[in-house]
């Protein structure tokens, strides 16, 4: 039976290490009680029901894991139901399956995160769905596993799943890659996976349906300080590849937050794949050229790669980043986002967000 003050949202799978199609479900514990609400005809139910055992993971402790028998698995009663509701604070639909499983804690076991890969987070629809194309290219890019998280609008959304694995259909991906999460539990879904290293790519402005469940999910995981996410903004061409006849683009401003990019670059520039290009934009004219050209010679340092500094005079930061990545036919820009910024300048986090608005090319998004 359910109780109120000791219920929490879980993470399971059925799996104890990552596997790169390792599939995490969002469920609630009550002690020896899980009970997962269950989306139809997807494999994890299977895989649920005829697993010996689960793998739980809380959400306060993120380097282990409960690994838990099975004893027992039924269909949830009424007054559970109900009572899940209320800690839940939506309803769940009557013609919801919900897994009620009896489980027995047998030891705790170190979390071994997944090799860090790409992340594209959709929705169903077609503007989501550029972020597939630029994990998947990226993914290949780099050498790294890519994986999507279906954003659904509930346990009883019938349409995203199926309109998820028809646009699948002729990628790298099939739906073993796909892990379901409801927009309710999304934030600390991705966040765990961040966690984890890997990074996310959503697609961001443009034309979105009315109904979109993601259209300002970027907005808010960059004032969330998302460590890091790749925008894909409505100006990337939809037969945009990374490859090494343009450089990665890397934007810096002349606060002192300027250096910690250097820092967060690994993920982008191990292994080199393209030139690096160090880019001070500012309105004075003419610009200061020092700092492009410190912050290169440390990427220098750390990475040991040629690194050149540019300095662009341009009223708009957004603008000149778009312009010069455009000049430059930039496969990557990399900007770094803080939320500290001087009386009379704009916000970094509105510099680097409105930079994926106008961008030609994916924009990264860091903050340390």
């Amino acid at each position: 039976m359910l109780s109120d003050d000791q219920m929490r949202m879980v993470l399971i799978s059925t799996t104890p290490v990552p596997t790169g199609h390792e599939r995490l479900v969002v469920a609630f514990r009550d002690g020896k009680d899980l009970f997962i609400p269950l989306d139809t005809d997807r494999p994890a139910n299977a895989e649920l029901l005829e697993a010996a055992n689960v793998y739980v993971r809380e959400m306060h402790r993120r380097h282990e894991y409960d690994v838990c028998s099975i004893v027992d698995h039924g269909v949830i009663g009424t007054s559970d139901r109900q009572r899940l509701e209320q800690h839940a604070q939506r309803p769940i639909s009557v013609t919801t399956e919900v897994l009620h499983l009896v489980i027995e804690h047998e030891s705790v076991a170190d979390l071994d995160d997944e090799p860090p890969g790409f992340v594209a987070v959709i929705d169903g629809s077609e503007r989501a769905l550029a972020a597939v194309r630029v994990a998947v290219e990226l993914a290949g890019w780099y050498g790294r596993p890519c994986r999507v998280v279906e954003v659904t609008a509930g346990v009883d959304d019938r349409d995203t799943p199926l309109a998820v694995e028809l646009q699948l259909e002729g990628s790298p991906l099939d739906m073993r890659d796909v892990v379901a999460v409801s927009r309710a539990d999304l934030e600390p879904t991705l966040f765990e996976l961040m966690r984890q290293g890997q990074v996310l790519v959503a697609s961001a402005f443009g034309v979105w349906a009315a109904d979109g469940r993601l259209h300002s999910m970027l907005n808010g995981l960059v004032q969330h300080n998302a460590p890091a996410i790749i925008g894909v903004g409505p100006n990337v061409a939809s037969d945009w590849e990374p490859d090494g006849t343009g450089p990665i683009l890397v934007c810096v401003d002349s606060s002192e937050h300027a250096h910690r990019i250097v820092d967060e670059l690994e993920p982008f520039v191990v292994p080199a794949r393209a030139r690096i290009v160090v880019a001070h934009i500012e309105a004075e004219d003419p610009p200061d050229t020092s700092i492009a050209q410190t912050i290169a010679d440390e990427i220098h340092e750390r990475y040991g790669l040629p690194v050149r500094a540019m300095s662009v005079a341009d009223e708009s930061a957004a603008a000149g980043i778009a312009i010069l990545a455009s000049r430059l036919e930039s496969r990557l820009v990399i900007t770094h986002s803080w939320h500290r910024p001087r009386a009379g300048e704009p916000t970094v986090t509105s510099t680097s967000l409105t930079s994926v608005a106008h961008a030609p090319c994916p924009v990264v998004v860091l903050s340390g």
